[in-house]
C-alpha cells in the first residue's frame, strides 16, 4: 500500500501481515482486532488512530509517525517504539503522551526517547520491557507487570505505581528491603 490517504476508515479483523506501508497517512481510523505481523512501515503516519486489540508484535515503528493513538489491549510484544530522524538516523522524541496502553501485552518491547507523559498502562504486561531516555511523568502504571523491566535514564515524576510495582521498581534500581 503506497501513497494512500485514509480518514475515518474502519478496518475490522483485517490481516495486513507482510504488507509494505509506504508514504500513506491514516487519520482517525479504527484498526480493531487487526494483524500487523511482519508489516514494514516507512514514511507513513497514524494520527488519532485506534489499534484496540490488534496484533503489533515484533514491529519496528521507527520509520513511521504516530500521534494521539490508542493501543488499548494490543499485543505488541518485542516491538520497538522509537522515532528516527531520516537526515542523520538519530533518535528524536517519539510523541506518545496521553496514549492508552491499558491491558496491552508489551513484554520485551523497547521504548526509546518516548514521551509517555500521562500515558495509561493500567493492567498492561511490561515484563522485560526497556524504557531508555523516556518521559513517564504522570503515567499510570497501576496493576502493571514490570518484572525485569529496565528504566534507563527515564523520568518518572508523579508516576502512579501500586505497592507491588513500587517494590519491583525499587529493586530494579538496586534498593533492598530491609528489617527495621
Amino acid at each position: 500500500m503506497a501513497g494512500g490517504n485514509f480518514v475515518g476508515d474502519r478496518f475490522l479483523g483485517c490481516r495486513f501481515a507482510g504488507a509494505y506501508l509506504k508514504m500513506s497517512s491514516f487519520e482517525k481510523c479504527v484498526f480493531s482486532e487487526c494483524d500487523f505481523s511482519g508489516v514494514t512501515i516507512e514514511d507513513s503516519g497514524f494520527v488519532e488512530c485506534d489499534f484496540s486489540k490488534s496484533r503489533l508484535s515484533s514491529l519496528d515503528l521507527s520509520a513511521g509517525y504516530f500521534s494521539k493513538c490508542s493501543f488499548a489491549g494490543v499485543v505488541a510484544e518485542n516491538t520497538v517504539f522509537k522515532q528516527i530522524k531520516k537526515t542523520d538516523e538519530k533518535a528524536v522524541w517519539f510523541e506518545l503522551s496521553e496514549a492508552d496502553f491499558e491491558g496491552a501485552k508489551l513484554s520485551g518491547s523497547v521504548f526509546v526517547k518516548a514521551k509517555l507523559r500521562q500515558a495509561n498502562f493500567r493492567r498492561a504486561d511490561l515484563s522485560k520491557a526497556v524504557f531508555e531516555r523516556c518521559n513517564l511523568e504522570e503515567a499510570d502504571l497501576c496493576g502493571v507487570d514490570i518484572g525485569g523491566t529496565v528504566f534507563e535514564e527515564t523520568r518518572i515524576g508523579k508516576t502512579k505505581l501500586d505497592m507491588e510495582g513500587f517494590v519491583v521498581f525499587g529493586q530494579s534500581k538496586g534498593f533492598v528491603l530491609g528489617d527495621q
